[in-house]
């Protein structure tokens, strides 16, 4: 398909082809043998550290290599992994956890915010086993960068946001393959949306999914705009996310206040830039250039919508976005979180909706009522 035109479908037949071919370019998960040590990890040595792992023994049948653990009181299988980067088993590991005895035609694939390197809160996953669903989430053991690590030297995986979401749309492709019987739903926020969004919009997996609940993001939509910095950039309205602003009274009585995009100071997106910086650097010359606010253009292949990948606007599957607007420096438009999602917002052209709480800070909408009844609704669970 053309980059950022709808995907053509020309019937079940063409849809089926289509995602057998959008699988072959995703890697492969290795499944690593149960083991005290199950992963041997490697060091480049390089600036800030390029790491990455292989299982210490290959496990042939998964089945005979899961571990069993109770988590909220219920019953959990973990497999650890390894998303085959280089085509000889090395690349990013992970432990997979997913509730033993849920539903597997009503599977919900989580994934943590930020690297992603801690599990999801309970709330959520805990009301998804409750109602008879399978709560599914990688847990990437890899510290500081997590899943947004720098590809290694070997690794096949392009140095930008589109290559490591290769990695999270690896795990999508194997629970598809080998444990889902039907489509999935998915649920991030602030990075962890970042990651669910992703593998449909460049990787062609929009068929496997029902549905996704999109929190606090997704983030990076705009990465070259966003480390740029240093110009007074157009926003997007906190309850209108289709109207462009400059100032609050841009967005009328009912459009919320006016979210520029440009990132700003702050914890958040002080991590946001160093790990753009990061994953970039052996790509670019500037080791520092996002975090520094210097104009890199080939921080552009990292946008949402950059001409050097396909990308797929149409989503088959409804899409939620959630977002906490209370104003407060720690929100999604203290952070500037909201003109990034509405970015991807405004090019979907498939079924989806808008929430903005007026109330409460980056990711507080993890343990609220109404989130679970989206969540509830959109996976298809009683």
């Amino acid at each position: 398909m053309d980059a950022g035109s709808p995907q053509q479908d020309g019937g079940p037949a063409d849809a089926g082809n289509a995602l057998e071919q959008a699988l072959a370019r995703i890697p492969e998960l290795v499944v690593c043998q149960v083991n005290a040590q199950p992963f041997v990890t490697v060091s480049e040595g390089t600036q800030d550290n390029t790491t990455y792992q292989a299982c210490t023994a290959v496990c042939p049948v998964w089945q005979d290599c899961t571990v069993e653990t109770t988590v909220r009181g219920v019953p959990q299988v973990e497999l650890n992994v390894v998303v085959d980067e280089d085509g000889q088993g090395q690349g990013l590991g992970a432990t997979l956890r997913f509730t033993r005895d849920g539903a597997r035609d009503h599977i919900v694939m989580f994934h943590k915010g930020g690297s992603g390197t801690d599990w999801v809160d309970d709330f959520l996953p805990g009301r998804v086993e409750t109602s008879g669903g399978t709560a599914l989430q990688p847990k990437w053991i890899q510290g500081g960068p997590g899943w947004f690590s720098r590809p290694f030297s070997g690794s096949r995986l392009e140095h930008s946001l589109y290559g490591v979401s290769l990695r999270v749309a690896a795990v999508m492709k194997w629970v598809w393959l080998e444990l889902a019987q039907g489509p999935l739903a998915t649920m991030g926020c602030s990075g962890g949306s970042i990651a669910t969004y992703y593998p449909r919009h460049w990787h062609g997996l929009d068929p496997v999914l029902r549905y996704q609940l999109l929190m606090g993001g997704p983030v990076m939509s705009r990465v070259q705009l966003g480390c740029s910095g240093g110009g007074a950039f157009l926003g997007r309205c906190t309850a209108a996310p289709d109207v462009e602003c400059q100032a609050t009274a841009d967005c009328g009585a009912t459009g919320g206040t006016c979210s520029p995009y440009e990132w700003s100071g702050g914890t958040v997106m002080t991590a946001v830039r160093s790990t753009v910086d990061h994953l970039h650097a052996n790509a670019i010359g500037g080791a520092n250039d996002c975090f520094r606010r210097r104009v890199q253009p080939a921080f552009g292949i990292s946008d949402f919508d950059s001409p050097l990948h396909a990308f797929d606007v149409f989503n088959e599957h409804p899409i939620d976005f959630v977002l906490n607007a209370g104003g407060l420096e720690t929100s999604d438009d203290g952070i500037n979180v909201i003109s990034s999602g509405a970015a991807v917002y405004n090019r979907l052209t498939g079924s989806k909706s808008w929430t903005a709480h007026p109330t409460g800070i980056h990711c507080d909408a993890l343990t609220a009522e109404s989130t679970w009844d989206l969540l509830r609704g959109g996976a298809g669970l009683p």
